[in-house]
């Protein structure tokens, strides 16, 4: 095999480069270009070193022992996150209540604060931070990073002042006097929006019940609109408006931002921003046209009459024949002549169809991809450009071949064969054997004698012959492992545990690594077994059943009849 430009010669069942060199992936493990012996299934890298999962974890390139129940890493130390905590690469012993990181060291946070990563006594159970320094949140207010000693009845912050929101309000950091029962900030200015409105950050009165805004003004919406921005009276019991302006959509309609008169029209069309009436004119690509008749309609910009004339893609033509229709822009008789890919056609024959832009009759003629040609025989078919009997003949890729006397005929590329007594391997004829004849890729072979793997033959032996991979294995002596071959362990069913074979009747799979039944109910936990009768699997820590309830609290175990585990913290039931 070939590593980065070296030949290599394939080592093992499963060959594998580590940079310019060949190894055995089952039995060797690659680490930044550097080789170590594989001992299970659970090895993994560590930098250029390797190490066992279940036992070892990596730190930072660096190989540390689990420890604990909550095995993790601190900088590239390991420890145990269930007794010990990480604040920034320093590992402390968890101490009080509610333990927490501050800064590079660790705090009971029911006893201490952290402001700003300074460590500051708690002074009671309301003290806060403010920055960098504490205060008592019971009489002071925090404001920007400025404490503020808390005066009136509603004291809040204003940027970095206080006020009391009775009396003032706050409006992007400028302070105003409160005004009115519901005060509200319109841009930088306060107002009372129980009688004002905040009109695009101009205060207005409030005109009328039902006030709104349009542009920078109120207005009544019982007796004006809002019309673009400019206020207008409410025209009629229908308003609407037409741009700028304000109608009533019985009186008039508005065309292209156009306002017309509807007196004397009877049936109203806006063509473009003109205004017509259907009963006399007509509106054709938005030119006002006069109407000839009542069977007028438009052809485009064009007017033609319905009954004498067909409009054809745009294009007016006199009405013929009994059954006028249209083949692209010209028109046709439909009860005479056939349309046939825009060209006008005569229908010929009982059965008359189209084939390509040509007419045929279908009871003698059949069209073979757009060419027309004669039907004949018992069963008619094309071939390619070309008729002929498929009760007689056979269609081999784009030729015509008589099927002689055959029992089973088929085509091997564009020769014509009896499958009975042949068989075609990728346009290759060969003759059968038997029953069993079939094809391993470009060749023919007997499957009661060999066996196909991957497109490579071997000769059947054994018990029951299966493929593995590009291999063959005997399935009562062997099994196959992710495309490898292992013989079977033990006198009960042998499974695959990844590339490791293993007794089902002794043992399990976890995880990737072979671990012992130790009893009847022996489950997984990680990649270790255990007795799931006595023990039970917490968070990956295997845990010894208690009381008469057992459950698991992350990694612990309780008795739900005396605690209760909420967000990983036990508590005793009351």
């Amino acid at each position: 095999m070939c590593c980065r430009g070296i030949v290599n010669k394939k080592n093992g069942d499963k060959p594998a480069c580590c940079k310019t060199q060949a190894y055995d992936a089952v039995k060797q493990v690659c680490c930044k270009g550097f080789l170590d012996k594989r001992h299970d299934g659970d090895t993994k890298c560590c930098g250029n070193q390797t190490y066992a999962q279940c036992k070892f974890m990596c730190c930072n390139g660096n190989i540390e022992p689990r420890k604990g129940l909550v095995p993790k890493c601190c900088g590239q130390e390991g420890y145990d996150a269930a007794t010990k905590m990480c604040c920034k690469g320093n590992i402390f012993k968890r101490l009080g209540a509610k333990p927490k990181c501050c800064n590079d060291t660790m705090i009971d946070v029911s006893k201490k604060l952290c402001c700003d990563g300074i460590v500051r006594p708690k002074l009671g159970t309301n003290s806060k931070c403010c920055g960098s320094k504490r205060y008592d949140a019971l009489t002071q207010l925090c404001c920007n990073g400025t404490m503020r000693n808390k005066v009136g009845e509603d004291p809040k912050c204003c940027g970095s002042k206080l006020y009391d929101a009775t009396e003032r309000v706050c409006c992007d950091g400028k302070l105003s006097k409160a005004n009115g029962a519901q005060p509200k900030c319109c841009d930088m200015k306060a107002y009372d929006s129980a009688y004002q409105l905040c009109c695009e950050g101009r205060v207005r009165n409030m005109k009328g019940a039902m006030s709104k805004c349009c542009g920078r003004d109120a207005y009544d919406v019982a007796h004006f609109q809002c019309c673009e921005g400019r206020i207008e009276k409410r025209e009629g019991a229908r308003p609407f408006c037409c741009g700028r302006n304000a109608y009533d959509e019985a009186k008039s309609i508005c065309c292209n931002g156009r306002l017309r008169n509807l007196k004397n029209v009877i049936v109203p069309l806006c063509c473009g921003n003109v205004l017509i009436d259907e009963t006399e004119s007509l509106c054709c690509e938005n030119i006002t046209v006069a109407k000839k008749g009542n069977s007028s309609a438009c052809c485009g910009a064009e007017q033609y009459d319905r009954v004498s004339e067909i409009c054809c893609e745009g294009v007016v033509n006199k009405q013929v024949g009994s059954k006028p229709m249209c083949c692209g822009n010209n028109v046709y008789d439909a009860a005479a002549e056939l349309c046939c890919l825009g060209q006008v056609q005569g229908r010929i024959g009982k059965d008359p169809h189209c084939c390509g832009s040509s007419s045929y009759d279908a009871v003698s003629h059949m069209c073979c991809d757009g060419v027309v040609q004669h039907r004949f025989g018992l069963e008619p078919m094309c071939c390619e450009f070309t008729s002929f009997d498929a009760a007689t003949h056979m269609c081999c890729v784009d030729e015509v071949v008589q099927k002689a006397e055959m029992v089973r005929p088929s085509c091997c590329r564009r020769e014509i064969y009896d499958e009975v007594n042949s068989i075609c391997c990728r346009g290759d004829l060969f003759p059968r054997a038997g029953i069993e004849t079939k094809c391993c890729a470009d060749v023919a072979y007997d499957n009661a004698k060999s066996l196909c793997c991957s497109g490579f033959l071997f000769n059947r032996t054994g018990v029951d012959p299966r493929c593995c991979d590009g291999d063959t294995y005997d399935v009562a002596t062997h099994v196959c492992c992710n495309g490898l071959v292992k013989a079977n362990v033990g006198v009960g069913e042998t499974k695959c545990c990844g590339p490791y074979p293993y007794n089902a009747d002794t043992e399990l799979c976890c995880d990737g690594r072979v671990q012992p039944q130790v009893s009847v109910n022996t489950g997984c936990c990680g990649c270790k077994s255990f007795d799931a009768s006595k023990y039970m699997c917490c968070s990956g820590v295997i845990r010894k059943m208690e009381g008469k309830a057992p459950a698991c609290c992350s990694t612990r175990m309780y008795d739900e009849k005396m605690f209760e585990c909420c967000n990983g913290i036990l508590k005793k039931r009351p």
